[in-house]
């Protein structure tokens, strides 16, 4: 028996309305699919940039283990010196940790499950004529060679040739990470475009639908394309969410490499950047500034006497009395160790030569009271630079004869400022 118009309409409408929600659920699939691809993507890429950026960030901890080594043969004596054995150990963390991320980069591999081949530009970069890859392991090798280095002018001679590969290293590898954020970019922007044409695609197959198909279906057509909307929204907002908290995760993680962990204070990673700044307002203005190295008398004998707990205490009150009696304008920065840098801001010497005696007087007069244990007192030497003094051309020269300074406040019985010119202020 041949079936009725009915049977067939029926039929019709049946095979016709199966078809279109097999479309539209292969659509729907490949806007899931295509919309995790961002998401894997904007992972990877966030994965491959931060790497890249930490490599700039081992780069200058390296140089920075590299002065504090020599800086350790210089005066093996010094209270400061304590700390060498960390020094080391921190240096070869660091080439572990910088000459891994260089291969992972170098080569794609990021881990076992992710594989991030090199565009061109970026093969280029890292083995053409910027040569990155080889850089970076000549740059380790240097810093290396400091382990095994016996003398002052043997280390003396790696930190200059460290000094000088790092500055151009940094540039190049800023260079990488800019190509990385600009190549990641341009990922996101094909599985967007595909995900917006698989969207027009389903909202046609839908007018069709409801062209060709009885008004029975109507609100089921409806109900599905609404549903079909709100998957498409979930993910969106999945995307949205997972890049909000990327973006806040990395700056996070900026605040918290310019700053000191234990004290609050800025470190030396921006320490460099903001004398820069100086030099160049003085240099095209005339604002003059000062640039001190405060270090603290025989610290090793506090972590002796008292302990390292003790130790961390004393100097976490010196940054709170720094800051309680600096200018807000004035910035302080903890170096590392006891040493402590105070940069003054359109001051004259005389002024600030007087800010940084009474400094020296209120932390001498201060009794540091650590739990139960024994007061603890201490007293700083301290260098200064200033721009009465003869001109710097950078801030490497400028931090250096502070640096001096200070050392010669050392040798003349600690507790007192020495001015680049050797005039001592007791």
């Amino acid at each position: 028996m041949l079936p009725s118009s009915a049977e067939q309409l029926r039929r019709s409408m049946t095979y016709r309305y199966l078809l279109a929600l097999s479309i539209i659920g292969i659509l729907s699939t490949a806007a899931f699919y295509s919309l995790m691809t961002v998401l894997e993507d904007s992972d990877n890429t966030a994965l491959t940039i931060n790497m890249a950026g930490k490599q700039r960030v081992l780069t200058q901890q390296i140089a920075l283990d590299i002065h504090k080594i020599h800086s350790g043969q210089l005066h093996p004596l010094d209270s400061i010196k304590g700390s060498s054995v960390a020094n080391r150990a921190s240096l070869i963390v660091n080439i572990q940790e910088m000459a891994l991320a260089n291969q992972k980069l170098s080569s794609g591999t990021l881990s076992e499950s992710i594989q991030n081949a090199p565009s061109p530009v970026l093969h280029k970069m890292y083995f053409g004529e910027m040569d990155l890859a080889q850089r970076v392991t000549d740059y380790l090798l240097t810093a290396k060679s400091m382990l095994a280095s016996a003398s002052p002018n043997e280390s003396f001679t790696i930190l200059n040739k460290i000094d000088e590969l790092s500055s151009s290293l940094l540039l190049d590898l800023k260079k990488v990470v800019s190509q990385y954020q600009q190549e990641g970019e341009q990922k996101l922007e094909r599985p967007k475009l595909l995900s917006f044409l698989i969207w027009i695609i389903t909202v046609l197959i839908l007018l069709l639908d409801i062209a060709f198909i009885f008004r029975p279906m109507v609100s089921q057509i409806i109900a599905s394309k609404e549903a079909e909307k709100k998957v498409h929204k979930n993910l969106n907002d999945l995307f949205e969410e997972r890049t909000l908290k990327l973006q806040e995760a990395n700056h996070k993680l900026e605040l918290l490499a310019q700053l000191d962990p234990l004290t609050g204070l800025k470190n030396r990673l921006s320490l460099e950047d903001d004398i820069e700044g100086l030099l160049v307002g003085y240099q095209d203005h005339g604002a003059p500034f000062a640039v001190v190295m405060l270090d603290v008398d025989w610290f090793k004998q506090v972590n002796d006497d008292h302990g390292h707990a003790a130790g961390d205490y004393v100097l976490t009150e010196l940054a709170k009395i720094l800051s309680n009696q600096v200018r807000e304008s004035d910035e302080i920065y903890r170096a590392g160790g006891e040493e402590f840098v105070l940069v003054f801001n359109r001051i004259s010497l005389s002024y600030a030569l007087d800010l940084i005696e009474d400094l020296c007087e209120s932390i001498a007069s201060h009794v540091f009271s650590f739990q139960d244990s024994t007061p603890i007192m201490i007293t700083v030497s301290c260098g200064i630079y200033h721009t009465d003094h003869p001109p710097v051309s950078s801030v490497k020269e400028c931090l250096n004869k502070a640096d001096e300074a200070m050392y010669q406040s050392k040798q003349d019985g600690r507790n007192c400022v020495t001015e680049v010119n050797s005039n001592k202020m007791t």
